[in-house]
């Protein structure tokens, strides 16, 4: 990781769960970290705890905003150079939020939560993403970016999931298509997925409206197992790019 010291990781969806662990590893590495999200409060738990492992006051930008907000995205480079300087942007981008909702089958799903998934899953990853790829472009910096997908990007698991998982074949693809732009461009841009299973997070509260829920196996994975895997991603070398890591529980089946 010493190639991304003292440089700029934009992380969506960091007040919880991988998105947290995701920006607590980032900073511990020495990167400084812009944490978006919605919960304020959750943002600034995390600069204090940021620091705690490391990161200073001074590495740690908090945006509170809703990825499905497009002009709080399009300022996110202008908030870097204002905290950091004018040469300064971002360098590693984590397009982490994201979400399933219940009521949202294929056969008597509620078209709001599709369009919700959609919005948050794809629209506003992809906007994110060329936010990220303008300023790298701008600078003449290029970095890596990271799309969370998820196993459910690679099979469509049983029940009512289908229009999830549909949205997560979409960030797959659109992580394939990404790269193939920065190749035709010629430009290093490295781009990659992390794809887990089960993870022992906030997600399945949120898929169930609220109610307490767990992930359906006894171990599931960490959110720091899926930061973990972030950071050896990051931390290949210059001539390797790691398309995707796939992860699952140890106990989970499919």
């Amino acid at each position: 990781m010493e190639r991304w010291r003292g440089q700029t990781a934009v992380v969506t969806g960091a007040s919880a769960g991988i998105g947290r662990a995701s920006a607590a590893a980032l900073g511990a590495a020495g990167m400084r970290v812009v944490a978006l999200a919605r919960r304020g409060e959750r943002l600034r738990a995390l600069g204090a705890d940021l620091e705690g492992v490391g990161c200073g006051p001074g590495s740690y930008l908090a945006v509170e905003a809703d990825v499905k907000d497009r002009e709080a995205l399009e300022g996110v480079p202008g908030r870097i150079r204002d905290r950091w300087g004018e040469g300064e942007g971002i360098d590693v981008l984590v397009n982490n939020a994201g979400l399933g909702t219940r009521g949202a089958g294929l056969m008597d799903g509620d078209p709001a939560r599709w369009r919700e998934m959609l919005e948050v899953n794809v629209v506003a990853l992809c906007e994110m993403t060329r936010v990220a790829t303008v300023d790298m472009e701008r600078r003449g910096r290029w970095g890596q970016v990271t799309h969370l997908s998820s196993m459910a990007g690679h099979r469509v698991p049983p029940g009512e999931m289908g229009f999830y998982a549909g949205t997560k074949h979409m960030v797959s693809a659109l992580a394939q298509g990404l790269r193939h732009e920065a190749r035709g461009r010629g430009v290093p841009l490295r781009v990659g997925c992390i794809s887990p299973g089960f993870v022992g997070t906030e997600f399945f509260s949120v898929q169930t409206g609220g109610e307490s829920a767990a992930a359906p196996v006894a171990r599931p994975l960490l959110a720091r197992d899926v930061a973990a895997a972030l950071v050896f991603q990051l931390s290949a070398p210059d001539h390797v790019d790691v398309n995707d890591i796939l992860l699952r529980p140890l106990e989970q089946k499919t």
